[in-house]
């Protein structure tokens, strides 16, 4: 279970080893078993709001900033609680091992929103490139520019991974440079099934009749 456990977290394995002194010693792993505990049940809770996160994802696709950032602040007013608690036992840990490890750190740090400040640039970058391509003035990439930079002001992890921000940024460029080649993005085509609209009512009748199943 050690060893599976350290293969499944290996970045948090080479941050212990490279920048602990407990990984001297081969008796103290249950100390970084203990904070891989941790993350665990954060990447749980993560793993429950990730429909909450979509939601968001799509509004900030579909261009409509205020409704994405209403979203965002309900998310974080509704997760601040758990948030809270994970940060508060990641401290006590810290303090009783005497160790800080970034990479476990950063993602508590992202206090289950962070994916959601994500989101956010990446509906910038397909506006910057459309600037750019057009030699329009430069409102769009200013903004990128504005969000990034609370990113590359606080560096994340212990810099011997590439951060999760820059990895979903370069995706997100490559992605609408497939979109202009195809000349309209997968969520502009057309459903080959015409949408149908169906009243509550009619709905439950269905339901009761069986309709539903044939």
């Amino acid at each position: 279970m050690a060893i599976e456990a350290v293969v499944e977290n290996y970045a948090e394995f080479k941050d212990f080893n490279s920048t602990t002194t407990q990984s001297d010693r081969g008796d103290l792993l249950y100390v970084l078993l203990d904070l891989l505990r941790l993350k665990t049940s954060y990447d749980r809770v993560a793993w429950n709001t990730r429909p909450v996160v979509m939601v968001h994802e799509v509004l900030v696709r579909r261009g409509w900033p205020s409704a994405a950032e209403l979203w965002r602040r309900s998310v974080a007013q509704r997760t601040t609680q758990v948030a809270d608690w994970h940060q508060k036992r990641l401290s006590e840990l810290n303090k009783h091992y005497g160790i800080r490890l970034p990479t476990i750190s950063d993602r508590l740090a992202e206090r289950l929103v962070r994916p959601l400040a994500i989101d956010r640039v990446k509906a910038l970058v397909g506006p910057a490139i459309d600037e750019a391509r057009q030699r329009g003035g430069p409102r769009a990439f200013a903004l990128l520019e504005q969000e990034l930079a609370e990113f590359t002001e606080h560096p994340s992890g212990s810099g011997l991974d590439v951060p999760a921000w820059l990895i979903a940024l370069e995706e997100e460029v490559a992605r609408c440079e497939r979109a202009d080649e195809r000349g309209a993005e997968p969520a502009d085509i057309e459903p080959p099934v015409p949408h149908r609209t169906l009243a509550w009512d009619d709905a439950q009748q269905q339901v009761k009749s069986g309709e539903w199943e044939s």
